[in-house]
């Protein structure tokens, strides 16, 4: 059973974009759906590779769920396989890549049977040289964060809509709600996600999709050994959180399946405060030796 990855002219006018604007590629409303027959939960983990992807992937695994994990390297996704064996599928996937990245994922969810959950965890922020003030089309942020996050979502929702069932969870940030004065790119694009993933929950509301939509919204996670080293630097890291922690509170999130989660729930206190803080206090926060803004 195939699905295949065609572009919808009634979902995306692309006579009013510039040719060389990546195009959003969306399956046909025709598609057929596989039915799990086993019982177990199938969980597909774009950006697997390393940080939360890659332990929200180990934990899933250990609850029993069967996961499709999906990255640009391959070796750590095939060092996932090597430690669960056949509850593990493997797809390359570059989501800055569109049409190739959609039809990637409908080749993940054949493999694995079927999809109750997507998971998208890839960002472009660690290919991005934020020191550089020249403008850039093919900045990675806006390619894997806007661009690509926007293709696999809808076509993960689209597939959820003909199954009457699903889950998308989307890992945005708390400087999505800040202006992050070092990168831009990276909190304007994180607060797309925030407002494409809200608006998505809505309109499965509305339209009594049975549906769930989580934004996640980490703080400062230690992912690494060697991000730790990176943090120690950072004047403006604070709370940092170890990524037991993390992967715990995503976990959570998605049994709950609500709306919006923060990593942990301790940084919706901060999120809270950008929004009613005063606006001097904040260009004073702002303008301070390693401000956090």
């Amino acid at each position: 059973m195939s699905l295949a990855v065609v572009l919808n002219e009634h979902e995306i006018c692309a006579k009013h974009l510039h040719t060389q604007t990546p195009q959003l590629l969306m399956p046909t409303r025709s598609l057929p759906v596989l039915k799990n027959s086993d019982g177990k939960k199938r969980a597909v983990i774009i950006g697997a590779s390393s940080g939360m992807g890659h332990a929200l992937a180990k934990k899933l695994l250990d609850e029993g769920y069967l996961v499709g994990v999906a990255a640009r390297r391959l070796a750590p996704l095939q060092e996932l396989q090597n430690s669960y064996g056949a509850n593990v599928f493997v797809q390359q996937m570059d989501i800055s890549k569109t049409q190739e990245a959609t039809a990637n994922l409908n080749t993940l969810i054949n493999a694995i049977g079927g999809m109750d959950l997507c998971v998208i965890a890839a960002t472009g922020y660690n290919d991005t040289n934020t020191d550089t003030r020249i403008w850039d089309f093919n900045n990675p942020i806006l390619a894997v964060d806007v661009v690509g996050f926007s293709a696999i979502a809808r076509t993960a929702i689209n597939f959820f809509e003909l199954q009457s069932a699903g889950h998308l969870v989307g890992f945005s940030s708390v400087d999505g709600y800040q202006a992050r004065a070092d990168c831009p790119e990276y909190s304007a694009a994180k607060a797309y996600i925030t407002r494409f993933l809200e608006a998505e929950h809505n309109r499965c509301m509305q339209l009594n999709l049975p549906i769930a939509v989580t934004e996640l919204v980490p703080g400062w996670v230690n992912v690494s050994p060697e991000y730790e080293a990176v943090l120690a630097k950072l004047p403006e890291a604070y709370w940092v959180e170890s990524l037991d922690d993390a992967t715990a509170s995503i976990y959570k999130a998605i049994q709950e399946k609500p709306a919006v989660a923060f990593v942990t729930e301790r940084w919706s206190k901060v999120v809270d405060l950008f929004k009613t803080m005063p606006n001097d206090l904040y260009k004073a926060l702002s303008a301070r030796p390693g401000g956090t803004f």
